[in-house]
């Protein structure tokens, strides 16, 4: 960018700001359609300013870190300010395209992002990246980050769906360790007659679990000598006395720490 289109600018901007001060805006209608405009641009100044962030990070002397020029204005935290960096860089090497429509108005920033998170975890060839980042961008006016998200994450699916059973594998064998770790059992009175408990176990044994009290939970029709109505909640509540009962009457449990004492 020359000295001209820079000066340019910094009046635009000042005419920009002025006009801003004295916006008085009473109609609703009118109003609606500013904001849409109004974002619009703000994801064209996004776009610009990301591919400044990006020439300034090639051009730069050494010594000259960036990232601390870039703080000194206290806008952002420096974890922020690196965070912008990292995001110039990567759309100006690897997603092109999406810069060029962020600059054009097509796409919001958070867009931007949800597609490149999509896309990341597939390293893509160049007619691949081309393709998908097209699609995408056509579909930036019918869908939201998230839906963008979903979107370029199913394209990496059918692009490679070997990565994608092995991303699934993954986050199960993650989930599996988190819900291990998680594990919780909490039995403490109320001081009302009553024992509150609360808990989480993994899903494999919380289904064990579900179905015992399935095959011991008493039909809605069973109490009606006693005269109740109990809820399906108050019903399962006492399929597990009956399954402690049934336990505690087997014969089978350890008398201390789990174990049979020797």
């Amino acid at each position: 960018m020359d000295g001209t289109a820079a000066a340019r600018i910094e009046e635009l901007i000042e005419h920009l700001e002025t006009s801003l001060a004295a916006l008085r805006i009473h109609d609703r209608v009118e109003a609606l359609t500013l904001i849409e405009r109004l974002e619009q641009v703000t994801g064209r100044i996004t776009g610009t300013r990301l591919a400044l962030i990006q020439q300034a990070a090639m051009t730069g002397a050494a010594g000259d870190e960036l990232d601390h020029r870039l703080h000194n204005s206290n806008r952002a935290t420096i974890r922020q300010v690196r965070g912008d960096i990292r995001l110039a860089r990567e759309l100006e090497t690897r997603y092109p395209l999406l810069l060029e429509a962020l600059r054009d108005g097509q796409l919001s920033e958070q867009q931007a992002r949800a597609i490149m998170t999509g896309l990341n975890p597939l390293q893509l060839t160049e007619t691949q990246s081309v393709h998908c980042q097209n699609e995408l961008i056509g579909y930036a006016t019918q869908f939201d980050p998230s839906e963008l998200l979903a979107l370029a994450t199913r394209m990496v699916e059918v692009i490679d769906p070997d990565h994608a059973d092995e991303k699934d594998a993954a986050r199960a064998e993650r989930d599996a360790r988190v819900a291990h770790a998680s594990r919780s059992l909490t039995i403490a009175p109320d001081h009302h007659g009553s024992m509150l408990l609360r808990g989480r176990l993994p899903l494999a044994d919380g289904e064990l679990l579900l179905a015992q009290l399935a095959a011991l939970m008493p039909s809605a029709e069973s109490y009606t000598h006693t005269g109740e109505r109990p809820t399906a909640a108050a019903r399962r509540a006492d399929a597990l006395a009956r399954l402690c009962t049934v336990a505690a009457n087997s014969g089978q449990l350890p008398t201390h720490g789990g174990t049979d004492p020797t």
